[in-house]
């Protein structure tokens, strides 16, 4: 296994050649994260369609969701076109974050970049962490699920401080993080209440102004 120096790329990237990937690729929305049972790595997989003039992949990881550094690069082997899938294992078990997010950034022979979407997954180590987490941004709500939920069927309902329920949503197998836009509300307070059979958690937010 190959590694670039710092000064071909901001951090040291693992490089992986996949004998499998091909040229320029859509990210399907099957990219996906998760932790293993231990906490101490994330796997991340996805899968490419109708791939034309990709040059290399380069798999983005942040702990903010804004920021994000270069992990890993995989170059395809130039063979074939059809539909493909891909896996990294990532090892997190140092990082100082609740959340972490990754993206996959499609280079094509002529620098074009191409991102797929943000996945998120939580890493939760401490058994005593129960509580619902929310970590809002401009247009985006991120919402971590107690590790007692993941898996089972979780509604949401989001209120203003008028009490009037502005969002409602329940996904029936839920995962660790739940996202849900909210470009569309006004800046200022919310409260976010989920159920998860008789267990219920509520937290509020703040939508910030642009």
């Amino acid at each position: 296994m190959k590694k670039l120096l710092k000064n071909t790329l901001p951090a040291v990237i693992t490089i992986l050649v996949l004998s499998n990937l091909s040229v320029y690729s859509q990210v399907t929305s099957s990219f996906t994260a998760q932790v293993n049972n231990s906490k101490d790595k994330a796997f991340l997989n996805w899968s490419t369609s109708s791939d034309m003039n990709v040059n290399y992949f380069l798999l983005e990881r942040s702990i903010d969701g804004k920021n994000f550094d270069n992990e890993a690069m995989v170059f395809p082997d130039q063979n074939g076109n059809s539909n493909k899938s891909y896996s990294y294992d990532d090892d997190i078990n140092n990082m100082n974050s609740e959340l972490v997010y990754y993206r996959l950034n499609m280079i094509d022979a002529k620098g074009h970049s191409k991102y797929s979407e943000v996945v998120v997954v939580r890493i939760e180590r401490d058994v005593r962490q129960a509580e619902m987490l929310v970590y809002p941004s401009i247009n985006e709500v991120h919402i971590a699920i107690p590790e007692s939920w993941q898996g089972r069927k979780v509604s949401y309902s989001v209120y203003n401080v008028n009490g009037e329920v502005v969002r409602a949503f329940t996904n029936t197998e839920a995962g660790q993080t739940e996202s849900f836009d909210i470009a569309a509300l006004s800046a200022g307070i919310y409260i976010i209440k989920a159920n998860c059979g008789v267990n219920s958690s509520v937290i509020q937010f703040i939508k910030a102004k642009e």
